[in-house]
């Protein structure tokens, strides 16, 4: 709720904020409103950081912004704070918690290679989180891929999945700054930390064992 309250100008009315893959994604029809004007959503930090009169000059306050925007709309299942079971857990002490950041990179490059993210020469701002999220599985019994019995009491595997992630924002106005990915604030998007070690976590839902499957 404080990274909303520090974008109060932005509102949303209607939808539901669900999870899917790697981002955040809306169910339903929202409406999107920056100071009371309706925009859509993609448009949102890029019309508040114009409201706010931030431009490519000022890009440590741009990422702020862009900071509490992404945490209060984009990403569900954000981990605010190192659990308490962190350090006794047998599988998330393999790897450094960290709180939701953000930093300034110019041409950044991909998490698996040297080549740059982008095509332009331009500078991101980089924010990385820890999400966790509950799953569970129910176990049928399948032959040639179809199912064809569930029994009386199905097994189900429950666990929670630990991921390091990121989104890159843009600061910087490209070319004519025309289109929407040429504006500070468009939202390149981004997905699992791949160059960190032990980027995805899978523990019992208590988060202090190792998940094993019941299959």
């Amino acid at each position: 709720q404080e990274h909303a309250d520090r974008v109060s100008e932005i509102t949303r009315k209607g939808g539901t904020l669900g999870f899917a893959h790697d981002v955040g994604m809306m169910f339903g029809s929202p409406v999107w409103y920056v100071n009371g004007r309706e925009v859509r959503q993609r448009d949102c930090l890029i019309e508040l950081l114009k409201d706010r009169g931030i431009d490519d000059t000022q890009k440590e306050a741009a990422a702020q912004v862009a900071l509490d925007f992404v945490l209060a709309y984009y990403i569900p299942n954000v981990v605010h704070s190192k659990p308490d079971c962190w350090d006794q857990s047998t599988v998330l002490s393999k790897a450094q918690f960290q709180e939701a950041s953000v930093e300034l990179l110019e041409n950044p490059k991909q998490q698996q290679s040297t080549s740059p993210c982008y095509s332009s020469n331009l500078t991101v701002a980089r924010i990385t989180y820890w999400i966790s999220e509950e799953k569970q599985t129910l176990h049928a019994n399948f032959s040639d891929g179809k199912q064809v019995e569930l029994p009386p009491n199905p097994t189900q595997d429950h666990r929670k999945i630990w991921e390091l992630k990121y989104f890159d924002v843009l600061v910087t106005a490209l070319r004519t700054g025309k289109y929407d990915d040429e504006k500070v604030g468009y939202i390149f998007g981004g997905g699992r930390m791949h160059s960190v070690e032990h980027c995805t976590l899978k523990t019992t839902p208590d988060g202090l064992s190792p998940y094993l499957t019941n299959t």
